[in-house]
Order: structure tokens, then C-alpha cells, then sequence
């Protein structure tokens, strides 16, 4: 929700000329939306790295009574210790790669450096242009959209163990409302932008 709001600009736009709180700093929304997409790909980064650790330990034959340990439910029911490319196989993994690389594909058009660099612009000309290129962020921003399909699909069902009213994680109800609302705003902007305007008096 956090990540989405500070980008719906005309919700915003009102309650700046409407509200007289001084809480929230309006004209700084793009600032903080940078900052929760660079704190989401780190923090999201720095999760997946942990099931990195957690897999290699999980599939080493050496630590099977540590495994059996941790799933007392499985080793009970004689299910086989699981090897490294049978945990990367699973739904769970592919998603979590799958987040973690639509991340991957926005960041270097988004974060300042080092396509803002003189340093960088001087020793890879063509690659900071295509970098600062605003068509090129556009798109590879929207491929963030992916993201949160992913984020719904990413605990597919029996994950987490403790089961939901949908047996299915809760990820949707986080992930809906912000969508809709940013859809809604986005649909009604092309919606107005493709509307003729009859220019009355130019001087």
C-alpha cells in the first residue's frame, strides 16, 4: 500500500490543495516512494539470500537430523529428505526468483546511481543513456507490475503451513486494495487524457 500511494497523483493533488495538515509532505511523495522501492529490493534481496542458506542446509545429507528436526511432520510420515534442485523447483522458489529478478530489471533505471554519475556517463556513454532514457524507465517500471502477481502467487497453497479460510496465503488482501485503487486512477487518466479539449482563447 505504501509503495503505491505516494503514485496516485491526483488523489494526492486534491487532499494537498484541500488539507491543511501538515503531517504529510505531499511535494516529497516521489522521494518516499524511491525510498520504499529501494528498501522492498534490498529487504527482498536479503530474503531470498536467506533461503539460499536455509536450501543448502536443508538438502545437506549431513544435517538430516538437524532436517528431521526442523519437520518433525515430514521425517514422520518417511518423507525423503529433499534435494537442492527439488527445493528450487517448487512454486514457493520460483516465485521468490521470479520477484526478486522483476526487481532486478527496474532497479538500474530507477536508483540514481550510477547512471547519474559523470564517472559513469564518461566510461559507458551509450549504457547511461539507455539508462536515463524516460522510456526505458517506463517500462521497466511497469514490469514491476509482475511483482505483485508473483507476491500473490508466492505462497501457493499449503504455504504457509498454517492454513488460511482460502487455504491459500493472505498475500492478495495486502496486495489488492493498492492495485485497484492505482488501476482506477491510472484508467481514469488515459480516460481524460484521450478526451478532445477545445481551446477557447491562446495568446
Amino acid at each position: 500500500l505504501l509503495l503505491l500511494l505516494p503514485v496516485i497523483r491526483v488523489p494526492l493533488t486534491r487532499l494537498r490543495d484541500s488539507c491543511k495538515l501538515k503531517v504529510w509532505a505531499f511535494d516529497d511523495r516521489i522521494q518516499l516512494h524511491k525510498f520504499l522501492g529501494l528498501a522492498s529490493f534490498v529487504l527482498t534481496a536479503i530474503h531470498v539470500l536467506a533461503h539460499v542458506v536455509n536450501y543448502a542446509r536443508w538438502a545437506d545429507p549431513a544435517r538430516h537430523d538437524a532436517w528431521a528436526l526442523a519437520f518433525p511432520e515430514d521425517f514422520a510420515q518417511n518423507v525423503m529428505q529433499p534435494t537442492l534442485s527439488e527445493l528450487w523447483a517448487r512454486p514457493v522458489s520460483i516465485t521468490g526468483v521470479a520477484m526478486l529478478t522483476c526487481f532486478a530489471v527496474g532497479a538500474p533505471f530507477a536508483v540514481g546511481w550510477p547512471r547519474r554519475k559523470r564517472w559513469f556517463m564518461r566510461l559507458c556513454p551509450r549504457t547511461a543513456a539507455a539508462l536515463n532514457d524516460f522510456s526505458n524507465f517506463w517500462i521497466t517500471h511497469h514490469v514491476l507490475g509482475l511483482f505483485y502477481i508473483f507476491l500473490v502467487l508466492h505462497p501457493w497453497p499449503g504455504v504457509p503451513w498454517k492454513p488460511t479460510l482460502t487455504n491459500h496465503g493472505d498475500a492478495w488482501l495486502w496486495v489488492t486494495p493498492p492495485v485497484l485503487i492505482y488501476g482506477i486512477f491510472r484508467f481514469r487518466q488515459r480516460f481524460a487524457a484521450a478526451k478532445r479539449t477545445r481551446v477557447i482563447h491562446a495568446r
